[in-house]
């Protein structure tokens, strides 16, 4: 199924955002998808996924990322383009 098919241009930014901020935080904790994966007992394919930007995740997911990396779910929605919160 194509990840972003009945999403507009603002959701698919977002996800972008999301994932790339969980990239870098990932590549500064010198930390991988598998770590995380296992750490927190989800697939490496939806760690990847949402990393990548092709997956929605929910707060139940992002709130287990932000900790394991050791910052805040705020920090993962961060868009550092208009330095606000992806919601704002």
């Amino acid at each position: 199924m194509e990840p972003y098919i009945g999403r507009n241009d603002d959701e698919i930014r977002k996800l972008f955002i999301i994932g790339k901020n969980i990239k870098c935080l990932m590549y500064e904790k010198d930390v991988n998808t598998v770590e995380i994966s296992r750490a927190l007992c989800m697939s490496t394919g939806t760690i990847s996924k949402i990393c990548n930007g092709k997956c929605n995740p929910s707060i139940l997911i992002l709130g287990p990322i932000a900790n394991y990396l050791g910052v805040k779910v705020d920090d993962l929605l961060f868009d550092p383009r208009n330095q606000k919160g992806l919601f704002e």
